[in-house]
């Protein structure tokens, strides 16, 4: 017979329990000799980061186990032990989540529920729309998780996701699975056909309009694709291109072919001037309001370039500059330069204050109302800060945040916390 000296033992978020042991018997009296196999389940481990552990019983019948790590998401999970010749034994573990809940928000930390037992985040994204949002993120599972109005964290997809994109205008996502086979969409995994013969999804990008939506993909062949509607994926641009942004204001996408030398847009290719001379493009970004739109790209010779309305290319910030993002509500764009020293915008360099003292820039995301602009950046001490309409930096979130998602239609964020304990 097999036994656990408790029939629950407790922790705390990314503490350890101790003291657990496993005593097999034969008829009441302590059984030596006895290879006895525990496990964990639901993210719980050993202190060695397995989940089984094999010993022999002593003179007393005792297996001591070791420590246990209990995960970063809390939770409830279950012992078992087993031994030839004898019943298994069960014991559960719990802990409260973690006060994190791994996944929070610039207004509230704890807005959103913990994670699913034994799931992590990899990835968040956000979206909201008048009187409601969608907060997502890519579990460690390789599903789709949202959590609508701050509800439940419920899949949204088949497992496979590799990458997904949100629109910030009407909250839905889309995804890429099966290693870039298939592409689906948060309210109906069959709502795009299939891809083009022999070619495969290697990124994702959707935008909606009051009354239309637009998936596109970057094709393994270099074309970008267009998906209107839910309807057959067809080429918007010619072969090369390397990487594209797309509004969820207006949906439209642009682009960036040859390896940096050319800039175009999925309804015109030429829509673009050519960049100015020895200047090539390596990132790019869209934004546009209801009369008007811009492109950016981060030059080679590091400085950010406007075009507006498909006009010259003209600097919008000092040399230096390492990212940025645009708001695909108003169009403005933010940036990072000096290695993360500074941060500008692309209307007025000085528009942002100092950094906190020690502090650099490492990530930067943008959003705007109709009265209103935030800017956040995620610092090197793994805090994120934001500014309200250029005022003070201040931080909004707990430390241990790896990555953020700024919904440009109401200007609020979601972030992920690191995952390990």
């Amino acid at each position: 017979m097999l036994t656990f000296n408790q029939a629950s033992y407790s922790g705390v978020a990314c503490g350890t329990i101790t003291g657990a042991y496993v005593t097999a018997t034969v008829n009441g009296s302590p059984a030596s000799g006895q290879t006895i196999t525990t496990t964990l389940s639901n993210g719980y481990t050993f202190a060695d980061g397995t989940t089984s552990n094999t010993q022999v019983s002593g003179s007393d019948g005792r297996v001591n186990l070791p420590a246990i790590s209990v995960p970063s998401q809390g939770g409830s999970g279950s012992l078992g032990a087993a031994t030839s010749g004898a019943s298994p034994a069960s014991a559960s573990v719990t802990s409260p989540g973690a006060t994190s809940k791994l996944v929070g928000a610039a207004w509230n930390n704890t807005a959103y529920p913990a994670l699913p037992a034994g799931v992590t985040a990899s990835a968040v994204g956000y979206g909201a729309i008048p009187g409601a949002n969608q907060a997502y993120f890519l579990g460690s599972d390789t599903y789709l998780y949202v959590s609508n109005n701050y509800g439940a964290w419920t899949k949204t997809s088949p497992a496979g996701v590799s990458s997904f994109s949100v629109s910030t205008t009407d909250s839905g996502a889309v995804y890429i699975t099966g290693n870039g086979t298939g592409v689906g969409a948060g309210w109906n995994n069959g709502y795009f056909p299939a891809l083009p013969a022999g070619v495969t999804a290697t990124a994702i990008g959707y935008g909606t309009t009051s009354n239309s939506n637009a998936g596109y993909v970057l094709g393994s062949d270099t074309y970008l694709y267009m998906s209107i509607q839910g309807g057959a994926w067809t080429k918007c641009s010619p072969a090369g291109v390397t990487s594209f942004s797309v509004s969820t204001t207006d949906s439209g996408a642009v682009y960036i072919t040859g390896n940096g030398t050319g800039v175009g847009a999925g309804w015109n290719n030429g829509y673009f001037p050519a960049l100015p001379a020895g200047v090539t493009a390596t990132a790019i970004g869209y934004g546009t309001t209801s009369n008007s739109n811009a492109g950016y790209v981060l030059g080679s010779d590091t400085y950010l370039y406007m075009s507006i309305q498909g006009g010259a290319w003209t600097k919008c910030s000092p040399a230096g500059v390492t990212s940025f993002s645009v708001s695909t509500t108003d169009s403005g764009a933010v940036y990072i330069t000096g290695n993360g020293t500074g941060v500008g915008a692309g209307w007025n360099n000085g528009y942002f204050p100092a950094l906190p003292a020690g502090v650099t820039a490492t990530a930067i995301g943008y959003g705007t109302t109709s009265n209103s602009n935030q800017a956040y950046i995620l610092g090197s001490d793994t805090y994120l800060y934001v500014s309200n309409q250029g005022g003070p930096w201040t931080k909004t979130s707990p430390a241990g945040v790896t990555s953020f998602s700024v919904s440009t239609t109401d200007s609020g964020a979601v972030y992920r916390l690191q995952s390990a304990c």
